[in-house]
Formats: structure tokens, C-alpha cells, sequence
């Protein structure tokens, strides 16, 4: 398979659509635009007149006609009622045409082979002109789509791989042995197959909008566009929708498709539960240079590994993030920055990060110093902390929080399960910096990833749990809540006693 930055496509620019374009007076341009915008809709046309009751040589005349005035006579302009949407400035224009008797033109303004148009519609369903009219606009976005898609993959030698994503075209989360059957059949693993299917609905959402969106006058109203079409699948009446399709849609359901390019496209619903980490054997094949031995933990935010560096023989851990946040280019970037700064701290008291960057099937991860212990929050939880060694392991996190404050970098989610305790009784703090990728998270993605997103509720600042904006401070206070649960085994919550009246 291509890495990842082979595969990402780049969003199609749409300062001006080809609709604009051909409402505009720039010439050579504009004729440009009404020529390639004919070639590509004149079926809606032909489906019009045929169902507004002329006979298939006379509405293959109408067409051609038709456009002729359009491309020669009688072009759009922007003052023109309905120009905002191509679909309704040609329904308005043929309906001021359809009492005028239309002649084939000398020279036709486009390749019209009558045969091909009738056989297609010998498969529209019952309906006003209008209405078929509508469906076959929406059809036609969506084969532009599907056929600008299977060329792409046919291009990077994935041809085989396309009709297996395909039938994911309107699917949602949460079909799993769909997965588990495509990823059998292609040799992927499910985590991958996961990833191509995240990347095929992008690409797919990416296309529609732009196909709609160049037929608007304001190609920002692209995502409205899509409601319209989805309508439109239905409008001829039930019979609609189970007639059949062109070839290039055969196998894909309209509605769920364009439904699906309405939305942010996710591939679970989040949350430590919605993900499904990557067994031992196949994280120890997403990192060769590793021997990746065991699972170590899992939650919202990610898995932890554990691992061996064969080339320096040194332990590391290794934590891997779920698709569902690394697939997204904005969270993405930010997590490359966070785990520069991350890097970038050097300090006893601070988990050392040794590496970065994407794997294979698309999961960020960072490699970092394994320590060989428990955390805090086991700590607690089992034989519990003498005052004395409490105030000791406080005194090396306050060491590692002064160190990153003075280097710019807030933590904002210190709490005892981010601090680890060594077997000689070494303290290191990990996580520095992914609290503040789990805030762009539930933000981007529209839900919240359990466990850390906006920090922990118990340890978090009146501040932080309000969702302003926080600084050093807000990890002094949830210093305060950890050390009150390491002297009293509880966090205050609500009336409580000062710990020197609870413990000796």
C-alpha cells in the first residue's frame, strides 16, 4: 500500500466554480465552462423533454437545440431568475422552451448518441419532468464521484482494492464483519481495512462537494446543495427507489451516500469502548525496528506497548493513537507540534520521548522510555502512600511541572495515573502535551474521546471544567486534588477535612 502522504488528496480549490465561470464575461472562459458543463448534463435535458412528452428523436432535437441557444444565443446571466443553481436555471429555461417547436441545429454543440440516451431512459421511474429531471441531476453527481474515484485507484495500481470499499459507500460504524470479510479478502488487517475506508468515505464526501458545489454560483453553498440532491432521489415517488441504477452507482444506495456527505465522516463513535487497539502480533508488524511484546494499557486517548529497540536494546513503550483522531489532518499537524515540545523536554522527572510519527495503516504514535514500576494511581489504590513518601513524589512532580511551565508547556491533566513510580523509586510524569491534543479533539470530531478529553473531572480547575482558557496554574490546583488523594486515599470533593486532620 502507499504511505500516507501518497494517499492524501488535496481538497479541490473552488474560488470560482465552472457555473460561475459560464455566468461570467470572461470570454474564451466562459465558453469553456458552458461547453464542459453541456457535455456533462445534457442527459437531465433529454430526460425532461422525454418525459414532458415528446418522442425520442424530437427530444434528442430539443436537447441539442437547446443547448445551441445556450452556448450561442441565450447564454446565463447573472441577473437571470434561478441562475444561483445550474439545475434551476435550466428547469426555468426549458419551461419557457417547451412550447416551441426546436430544430437540430447545422453545427450540434455536443456528441448526442440518441440510442445510449433512450436505453437509459427506459430505466427512469414514473414521475412529472421536473421531478425525473431532479433525480437524474442527483445521479449524475454521484457517478461523477464514483468514476472520478475508481480512476484514482485504478491510477495508483489499487484497482482490486476499489469494489471492496465500495459497498461502504453509505455504510455506517458498527457493521465489524463487514470489515473482518473485506479485510480477509484483500489480506489487510482490520485496522487497516479501517483506515481505507475512512480514507475512501473522505475522498468521497471531498468529490460530492465539489461536484455540487460547481454547479452554484457560491460554491460555499455546496453542503445545502447536498440535501437538495438527496431529496431529489426520492422526488419522482416510491417507485424511485428501486429503479434502476447506471452502472458506475449499481452497487451503492444514492441516499445513503449523499446522507453520509452531510456529515463529519468518523469511523467509530469514540471512546476506549468504540476502539478496538491492535492485537500484539499486529503492532509488533506496524513497527518492525520494535520487538513488541505486550499490551500494557488502553484508553480513549490511545494503547500503550511494550516494546524493545533491537538496534540500542533498550526498553520503550510505545503508544499508539486510535484512527479515529489520527485520520484527521487538523489534529494530525497539532500532534506533530505537540510531540516536538514533548520531545523537547529534557528532564529526570519527565518520561523521555525518543520517536514519532505515523504508521503504516495511518495509527500517530511516539515511542518513549519505558519505566519498569507502576503509577501512582496503583499506588493508592493498594498499599497506599506514608506521608512521607507522598510529599516525596510530590516534590519530584512540582520538579518536573516548574521545569515545563518555564518551557512553555502547561500539562492540564496531572493526575495520578500520569505518574510513574519506578521499582527504585524513581517518579517520572508522562503525557506531557496530550491533553492539550485531546481539547482539539472533541472539538474536531464532534464527540468526546472518554477518558481524557478536557482532562480528568476530578483533578480539573473551575477554570479548565468551564472550558476557558488555562495556564500553569490550572496543574497546581489538580497537584493539590492528587496530593489530598495520596494522604487521604480519596479526592476532596464537596465539605472536606484538611488532611493533617486525617492522617497522623
Amino acid at each position: 500500500m502507499d504511505n500516507n502522504q501518497d494517499r492524501e488528496s488535496t481538497e479541490p480549490v473552488q474560488s470560482n466554480s465552472r457555473w460561475g465561470r459560464a455566468t461570467s464575461d470572461a470570454g474564451d472562459d466562459r465558453r469553456e465552462a458552458l461547453s464542459e458543463l453541456a457535455a456533462s448534463y445534457y442527459y437531465c435535458v433529454y430526460a425532461w423533454w422525454r418525459r414532458s412528452g415528446r418522442e425520442a428523436e424530437a427530444a434528442a432535437t430539443a436537447t441539442l437545440a437547446f443547448f445551441d441557444r445556450w452556448l450561442s444565443e441565450s447564454p446565463p446571466q447573472r441577473t437571470d431568475s434561478g441562475v444561483e443553481r445550474m439545475r434551476t436555471w435550466l428547469l426555468e429555461r426549458l419551461a419557457e422552451l417547451s412550447g416551441e417547436t426546436l430544430e437540430t441545429p447545422v453545427e450540434p454543440p455536443l456528441a448526442l448518441d440518441p440510442a445510449w440516451a433512450e436505453a437509459r431512459y427506459a430505466d427512469e421511474p414514473p414521475g412529472e419532468a421536473d421531478a425525473i429531471f431532479q433525480r437524474r441531476w442527483a445521479l449524475t453527481v454521484l457517478e461523477f464521484t464514483v468514476a472520478t474515484m475508481r480512476a484514482e485507484y485504478t491510477a495508483r495500481g489499487e484497482e482490486a482494492l476499489f469494489p471492496e470499499l465500495v459497498p461502504f459507500a453509505g455504510y455506517d460504524s458498527g457493521e465489524e464483519d463487514r470489515y473482518l470479510g473485506a479485510a480477509d479478502r484483500t489480506g489487510l488487517t482490520v485496522g487497516a481495512m479501517h483506515k481505507e475506508v475512512f480514507d475512501f468515505r473522505h475522498r468521497q464526501r471531498e468529490l460530492l462537494l465539489y461536484f455540487a458545489g460547481d454547479t452554484l454560483l457560491d460554491p460555499a453553498e455546496a453542503t445545502s446543495e447536498i440535501t437538495a440532491l438527496l431529496c431529489a432521489c426520492d422526488a419522482p415517488g416510491p417507485e424511485a427507489a428501486t429503479a434502476r441504477l447506471p452502472t458506475e452507482i449499481a452497487n451503492v444506495h444514492p441516499d445513503e451516500m449523499l446522507a453520509r456527505a452531510m456529515q463529519s465522516v468518523r469511523m467509530t463513535g469514540g471512546g476506549a469502548a468504540g476502539w478496538h487497539p491492535p492485537t500484539v502480533a499486529e503492532a509488533a508488524r506496524l513497527f518492525p525496528q520494535y520487538e513488541v511484546s505486550a499490551l500494557l494499557g488502553r484508553g480513549g486517548m490511545g494503547a500503550v506497548y511494550r516494546g524493545r529497540q533491537v538496534e540500542l536494546d533498550r526498553p520503550v513503550a510505545i503508544k499508539l493513537l486510535p484512527l479515529e483522531v489520527s485520520v484527521d489532518r487538523d489534529f494530525a499537524d497539532r500532534f506533530r507540534r505537540e510531540a516536538r515540545a514533548m520531545a523537547r523536554l529534557q528532564h529526570p522527572n519527565i518520561i523521555d520521548v525518543y520517536d514519532f510519527g505515523t504508521t503504516s495503516e495511518g495509527h500517530l504514535f511516539f515511542v518513549m522510555e519505558y519505566v519498569e514500576g507502576t503509577n501512582l494511581d496503583a499506588l493508592i489504590r493498594g498499599p497506599g502512600l506514608a506521608p512521607a513518601q507522598a510529599l516525596q513524589i510530590v516534590s519530584s512532580v512540582c520538579e518536573a511541572l516548574a521545569y515545563a511551565h518555564a518551557e512553555g508547556v502547561v500539562h492540564r491533566d496531572i493526575k495520578p495515573a500520569n505518574v510513574m513510580v519506578s521499582t527504585k523509586g524513581k517518579v517520572k510524569v508522562a503525557d506531557f502535551g496530550l491533553a492539550q491534543l485531546s481539547d482539539a479533539t472533541a472539538e474536531q470530531l464532534g464527540h468526546t474521546v472518554t477518558g481524557t478529553v478536557m482532562g480528568t473531572p476530578d483533578y480539573m480547575a473551575p477554570e479548565q471544567k468551564r472550558g476557558m482558557h488555562v495556564d500553569h496554574r490550572a496543574d497546581i490546583y489538580s497537584l493539590g486534588v492528587m496530593l489530598y488523594e495520596m494522604l487521604c486515599r480519596e479526592v476532596p470533593q464537596g465539605i472536606f477535612d484538611p488532611p493533617s486532620h486525617r492522617v497522623a
